[in-house]
């Protein structure tokens, strides 16, 4: 009964709870704001609110992309789009991603997750003959 209680209580939270409105602009020159942010949310800089929404949207985005590739490579015949270290935390693959649009800024009118995904592939590729990611 109490766990229907709470389930109920954190249900009502949620509906009442004012919508997030996720940054509207996609692109690659937004993302590179966003974990621009994201880099001195993590750094322990004072952010104001928009920024702070920024950086958690940089931050969620690429956790994201991390949740991917650990699904990736549990699925059996889904080749993972990058190979990532099994220590990678995600303050690590923002800094990737910020390099990578930093050094990119010709692509910057791109879609944001795709330039991501380069990123991550650039810096960590499957290569052909390499043993495969632990599949768990």
């Amino acid at each position: 009964m109490k766990t229907w209680c709470g389930l109920v209580v954190v249900g009502l939270g949620l509906l009442l709870a004012p919508p997030r409105v996720a940054p509207a602009e996609s692109g690659g020159a937004s993302l590179l704001q966003y974990c621009l942010a994201a880099i001195e949310a993590f750094e322990g800089k004072a952010l104001t609110p928009q920024t702070a929404s920024n950086a958690a949207f940089c931050s969620g985005h690429i956790t994201g992309m991390l949740d991917m590739h650990a699904m990736a490579i549990r699925v059996k015949g889904m080749p993972p789009p990058f190979c990532v270290p099994d220590s990678m935390d995600v303050i690590q693959a923002i800094r990737v991603v910020v390099r990578y649009l930093q050094s990119h800024p010709e692509d910057l009118h791109l879609d944001g997750s795709a330039l991501a995904a380069l990123a991550l592939r650039d810096a960590f590729p499957c290569r052909p003959g390499a043993p495969e990611p632990r599949r768990r």
